[in-house]
């Protein structure tokens, strides 16, 4: 259900005011938040998985004469698509795409068709656009149109549309409609109630999802993110830096940041999209779209009745208990041998491992209650854990 939604345009006057409802109505192409589908397809497919390597080529790689190029001068060096995704790594995330995907492409675009992200969402404001995904044998596709929607471009949705996506990974891949009335009443009496309506119950598998949450904690933990990271109220999501009429060697972009909060038990979820901020005071979506979602994200719990901005709240104190808990298991890593991982979530667990270099199968859902290989064994004994959850 839609708890609010603002929409603020500036006139010629230089005046702020409610133009257009931009959420549902404005399509545009999203940038780097539309990494999440790319991770998914990769994942969901088979193709690859998180803890699989690649080389950002010093960050810059050149397709089809064109420039794909990470914001970090020199790149990151070589590293897995977990660590791709959560510094937003243009490079690598286009490499792995074109690497599984170049010589088959319907295979990548009929992922994104078959879990309905080219549909509307349903909204009953009106208005809504509808997504624009290319498909090989459109007429203008050519060889850039893979890598280039890998990484937000040639690709169009509505930041609702983006959001109803990032929701689902949140509500653990069910995909729902998004809802302003959630019921009618007259004088206490309820005249009508509206059922949530699913779009998709299942985006991809839950093991695709617990990995892909970990990927979106990991990107404000110690991504692009991270100047975001709070340990009272822990967030997921993703940033996104377009430029905007990049064919003519224009300087402005939208910033975006979308995802979700608490990371561990999602309540909320929410989308900034900020057009054409001043490019000399800063442009890239962790400066400017970030801190706006933590502000919102932060005014949200101040208004709960024990707020973690105001005591030392029950949240705060599992996040401070998680954080000493997890010191045990770094301490097995840097000793070089595997931990039991029993009673740890899908999500803490995939994290940690996945951290390691290591990939994760899971088998159930709820916590761990039994993994393969068994605690003691050498890391570099160890390929993939498997997971027993209950």
């Amino acid at each position: 259900r839609i708890v609010a939604m603002a929409n603020l345009g500036r006139n010629e006057d230089s005046v702020y005011s409610e133009l257009r409802n931009y959420a549902v109505w404005e399509r545009t192409e999203p940038g780097s938040t539309i990494k999440l589908l790319s991770a998914m397809a990769l994942l969901e497919t088979g193709v690859a998985d998180t803890s699989d390597m690649v080389n950002t080529e010093k960050g810059e790689v050149t397709i089809y004469g064109k420039k794909v190029r990470d914001s970090k001068k020199g790149g990151y060096g070589t590293i897995s698509l977990r660590r791709a995704f959560e510094v937003s790594s243009n490079t690598g995330i286009v490499k792995l795409v074109q690497q599984h995907f170049e010589q088959h492409p319907d295979d990548y675009v009929d992922f994104l068709y078959s879990r309905g992200f080219h549909k509307t969402t349903g909204i009953t404001i009106k208005g809504e656009s509808v997504p624009n995904i290319p498909k090989p044998s459109d007429d203008r596709w050519s060889g850039l149109s893979l890598p280039w929607m890998a990484y937000g471009y040639g690709v169009e949705f509505t930041p609702l549309q983006l959001l109803t996506i990032y929701n689902a990974v949140a509500n653990n891949g069910t995909m729902v409609k998004p809802q302003i009335v959630e019921r009618i009443m007259d004088h206490g009496r309820i005249v009508e109630d509206f059922e949530t309506d699913i779009l998709n119950p299942a985006i991809c598998s839950q093991e695709v999802v617990y990995k892909l949450q970990a990927m979106l904690e990991g990107a404000v933990h110690s991504g692009t993110a991270k100047n975001i990271y709070d340990e009272r109220i822990p967030v997921a999501g993703k940033t996104g830096t377009c430029q905007l009429n990049y064919w003519r060697g224009g300087k402005d972009y939208q910033s975006s940041f979308a995802g979700y909060f608490p990371a561990n038990d999602p309540k909320y979820s929410c989308i900034v999209v900020i057009n054409k901020p001043d490019y000399y005071k800063g442009y890239y979506g962790n400066i400017v779209a970030g801190p706006v979602f933590k502000a919102i994200a932060d005014e949200v719990y101040s208004q709960l009745p024990e707020s973690p901005t105001t005591l030392i709240s029950d949240q705060l104190i599992a996040a401070r208990t998680t954080t000493v808990s997890e010191d045990r298991f770094e301490q097995a890593f840097q000793k070089n041998f595997l931990p039991s991982l029993n009673g740890l979530d899908a999500r803490t667990a995939t994290r940690l491992l996945e951290g390691q270099g290591l990939s994760v199968a899971l088998a159930g859902t709820g916590r761990v209650v039994g993994q393969e290989p068994v605690l003691g064994t050498p890391l570099n004994q160890c390929s993939t854990i498997k997971l027993v959850l209950r």
